[in-house]
């Protein structure tokens, strides 16, 4: 069977842990160079998010998304496991 006629979907991913002076950062789902997620299921297992981008980037963001974003997956998921209060948190866009 030909790679163009195998499922992509549904993608499902590792969680990635990093321990931070405050608590605990856990990425669902990151394609940030340093954390980059990787396939948990499927015949693509063990690929990370990065890789396939430059492989399926079209059936798995579509055209759109890669005229806009390039090849970097657009979203990014992550939870926070905090010791303690912590203050928002606020990222600012790009310049435009």
């Amino acid at each position: 069977m030909d790679d163009k006629e195998k499922k992509l979907y549904p993608l499902r991913f590792l969680e990635d842990k990093d321990q931070r002076p405050w608590g605990e950062v856990h990425y669902k789902i990151a394609d940030l160079g340093l954390v980059d997620s990787k396939v948990r299921n499927g015949w693509l297992a063990d690929n990370k998010l990065s890789e396939l981008m430059g492989t399926y980037m079209e059936r798995i963001v579509g055209d759109d998304s890669f005229e806009y974003y390039g090849l970097q997956f657009p979203i990014l998921i992550k939870s926070f496991k905090t010791d303690s209060w912590q203050p928002l948190q606020v990222n600012v866009p790009d310049a435009e």
